[in-house]
Order: structure tokens, then C-alpha cells, then sequence
């Protein structure tokens, strides 16, 4: 009884049927008059027990964070495109299933996958298109260099933030465009590294007195070729040929009997997936080895073991080198977990672009973790902010760091060369993050 005799209706509201993830809102236990203006809470309070069951009411979900992703799907480079499309499902999983992005309230991002087919023009309308019609809010890729200087013309354009995660062109950076980033390597860092690692070379042995270069004709193979005359002339090295031809030839057997007949002693070629292929092939058909030195994934795709058997595998790769900005064999914890996971979902070994591709997403989550918003701007700000370094779980390359300039340039970057032996890649240089020696060919030595 009640002050005044008044009756007292007890009511306490127990919920355990609360899940995992569901936020409970408070309600205490109350108690009601059975009269007057009080028993508008008893009413409303049963009201809300009758339409929820008992059950809290869920807190609503973060807005996703839109990813927009463009490589070939099609085309010459479509197995390139399809490894990187894997690798970022992969990481994206990874990061939705330890809570997607804290900072945004728990967001999971969304891919949004587009084909370019490997062009220029197609890379420049699925990038308006998925800013437009998807309304993404970030977009990486593409693979080469041609498609990402007029990409990321239009995502600047529009303030969407870009991670370049494979092209190489120095002039992406010399634009002065706000918006986009590199996670790999630029032809100014890449020239000096192989032509450093040539250097090495010739000190434990290698004969390289005659040089050819061999080059597709892509934006990105005719850029770096530039450097690589510079570099060779400055240190006194004699280029004995010099020959360009079509990424999208069928047979490079009269290419290549073209810098037979130069007699070189190292060959530099610079090439993708598809010629780099026909190359090895041209130079087993023409029993033609010199040391071989291969720039881009046209030298050092394990694929090409499968793709041209065990006889021209075992004479045309075993005395070839690669430079990477990425190898499955560096000794990095974050990595060798990646590698396994990659192999245990897809039955197949992780290749360089999808181990870029999967960087970038790793970089990309560092960032809105310290935006802390999905505003362009404050975007930009977060990544000249960040800074990870080896040893960090987002760390999977052997890079010195991420540490990003006003350019969008990493100031970190670092690259590694590898060399074919008995048909597996073995880093060999640096030797710091070597996994293997060094072997030089008695037929290659001075």
C-alpha cells in the first residue's frame, strides 16, 4: 500500500535475449501509481515491452566505407587484375571480421569492383563512374602506368582519395594533384636500384661489360627506359642495343634474334606479364642466356614456372634476376601470415600485384583510422600523419616505411631483387633482407 492508500503496480523489465553486438538502451525497474498522470508511464512502458518483445532496440550501423577498385579483368594484364581483386577481398575480410574501421563507429568497407580492360580511356569512365553512380569513397588501382595518369586526373577531380598500387610513372607525383597517393615504387627510386644491384653484381663477379635493353612499348616500360640509359652511361657501362617493341606481340623470337646478334652480356628488360612470357620462350627457342635482368612482373611471375614448363624454366629463368618492391620470401612476420592465408583460400601463391594490392588496403585502413571520417580532407590530412614502419602488422613489404610527402609520395620506399634459382624466386639483394645467396652462372662470371 501506497501513501494514502493507493495501490502500487510494480514493474521490472528483464531482458536476456539480448546478441552479440546489440546495444541495450537503459530501463529501470519503475514503479507506477495506478492513477493519474503516472499511469501514462505504465501505459507507454507496456507499450514498449508488447512491440520489442522484451528485445533492446539495435543501435543503427556505421555507413560503409565504399571502396572503389579498378584493374583489368579482361585483357592482356587480366590475371594481374584477377590476383589483386583477390588479395583485396581478402584483406578487406580480414579488417570487417576485427570490427571494420573503429574509428568510424565499426564501418566495414564494401568493394566495388570495375574492369578497365587495361586502357586508358576505360580507366578514366569507370572512375567517374563509380564516383557518380557508386558514390565511392576511395578508389585503388589500377595496374599500369598509362591507366593511372589519366585516372587520377578525375579522381583528384573530384576529391575522391586515390592509392596508386602499382604504377611506377614519376609524373603521377609531378602534378600537383592533392588527392592521390603511391604505395609502390616510382622509376626515379626503381632505376638507381637495379642499376645499384648491377653495381654488386659486377663486384662479386658478373660480367656486364655489354648491355642491351629490351622494352615494351607501355608508358610506364618507355619512361623507365630513360633512366636506365642515363644511369648506364654515367657509370660507364657500354649499351650495345636498344630495342623496343609491342606489349601485345604473339612472338618476340625476331625481337630477341635482334639482341642475340648485339652479343650482350646482361640483358635489361623491361616488360609485363603477357611478353614477359614470350621472352623467356624466344630466348630457350634461340638457346640464348646471358644474365638476364627483368624489370616488372614480366620476369618474376611464379605462374611462368607452370605456364612454360620445367626445360625452359630450368635454361632461360635459372640465371635471371628481378627487381620487386615485394618478394614472398622476406623474412616479415605480417607477411608470411598473408602468404599463408592467400594459399589457404585460393589454392595459389601470392604474386607481387596482389601483395600491392593488399598493401594498399592495409595503408588505406591506417588512414581512416586517423581521419576518423570519410571528408577528403581530413582524409589528406591523415596521411600526412601516418607512419608505419617495419615490424608494424600493417607492414607486409620491405620498405623502410610508410611516411607520405605533400607530393603523395612515400618517402620510404625500398626495393628488392630477386633471382631465379632451380625455378624458385630467392631474394638475394638487399643483403639485410636477403633470404638466400647470391649465384652467378660460370658462363656469366668475368
Amino acid at each position: 500500500m501506497g501513501k494514502g492508500g493507493n495501490k502500487i503496480l510494480e514493474i521490472v523489465w528483464v531482458d536476456d535475449t539480448l546478441e552479440k553486438g546489440e546495444r541495450r538502451y537503459p530501463m529501470r525497474a519503475k514503479t507506477f501509481r495506478s492513477r493519474g498522470k503516472s499511469f501514462i508511464g505504465f501505459v507507454v512502458l507496456m507499450m514498449v515491452v508488447l512491440l520489442f518483445g522484451g528485445r533492446a532496440i539495435s543501435a543503427p550501423a556505421a555507413t560503409p566505407v565504399k571502396l572503389g577498385v579498378i584493374y583489368p579483368m579482361t585483357g592482356a594484364n587480366a590475371l594481374g587484375g584477377q590476383e589483386a581483386k583477390r588479395a583485396i577481398e581478402l584483406a578487406i575480410s580480414k579488417i570487417n571480421s576485427q570490427g571494420g574501421i573503429k574509428s568510424l563507429g565499426g564501418a566495414v568497407i564494401k568493394p566495388v569492383f570495375a574492369d578497365n580492360e587495361g586502357t586508358p580511356t576505360k580507366s578514366v569512365s569507370e572512375a567517374e563512374r563509380l564516383i557518380t553512380v557508386e558514390k565511392v569513397n576511395f578508389i585503388i588501382g589500377p595496374y599500369g602506368s598509362a591507366e593511372a595518369l589519366p585516372m587520377s586526373e578525375i579522381t583528384n577531380k573530384y576529391k575522391v582519395p586515390m592509392i596508386n598500387a602499382k604504377a611506377y610513372d614519376n609524373r603521377i607525383h609531378e602534378r600537383g594533384l592533392k588527392y592521390v597517393w603511391s604505395t609502390t615504387l616510382r622509376n626515379a627510386s626503381v632505376a638507381p636500384t637495379v642499376i645499384d644491384c648491377v653495381d654488386w653484381l659486377v663486384t662479386e663477379g658478373l660480367k656486364a661489360n655489354r648491355v642491351s635493353l629490351l622494352t615494351s612499348d607501355t608508358t610506364y616500360a618507355q619512361t623507365l627506359v630513360i633512366e636506365y640509359k642515363k644511369l648506364l652511361a654515367e657509370r660507364r657501362y657500354n649499351i650495345v642495343s636498344d630495342i623496343s617493341y609491342p606489349e601485345k606481340s604473339t612472338d618476340l623470337i625476331p625481337v630477341m634474334s635482334r639482341v642475340k646478334i648485339s652479343n650482350p652480356d646482361l640483358l635489361i628488360q623491361i616488360s609485363h606479364f603477357g611478353s614477359g612470357q614470350l621472352a623467356f620462350k624466344a630466348r630457350y627457342d634461340l638457346d640464348f642466356f646471358p644474365a638476364n635482368f627483368g624489370i616488372s612482373t614480366g620476369a618474376v611471375d611464379t605462374r611462368f614456372v607452370k605456364i612454360l614448363g620445367p626445360q625452359v624454366t630450368a635454361k632461360a629463368m635459372d640465371n635471371t634476376f628481378g627487381q620487386l618492391e615485394w618478394a614472398s620470401d622476406i623474412n616479415i612476420p605480417a607477411l608470411k601470415t598473408v602468404v599463408a592465408e592467400y594459399q589457404s583460400k585460393y589454392g595459389e601463391p601470392l604474386e607481387v600485384t596482389g601483395a600491392a594490392a593488399y598493401q594498399a588496403v592495409l595503408v588505406m585502413r591506417r588512414v581512416l583510422e586517423k581521419a576518423g571520417s570519410l571528408d577528403p580532407d581530413a582524409i589528406k590530412n591523415a596521411f600526412g600523419q601516418i607512419y608505419i614502419k617495419q615490424g608494424d602488422p600493417d607492414m607486409i613489404v620491405p620498405y623502410k616505411s610508410f611516411k607520405f610527402d605533400e607530393r603523395g609520395v612515400n618517402e620510404g620506399m625500398r626495393g628488392v631483387v630477386v633471382q631465379w634459382q632451380d625455378s624458385k624466386l630467392v631474394t638475394v639483394w638487399p643483403e639485410e633482407v636477403a633470404s638466400g645467396k647470391l649465384r652467378i652462372p660460370s658462363k656469366s662470371r668475368k
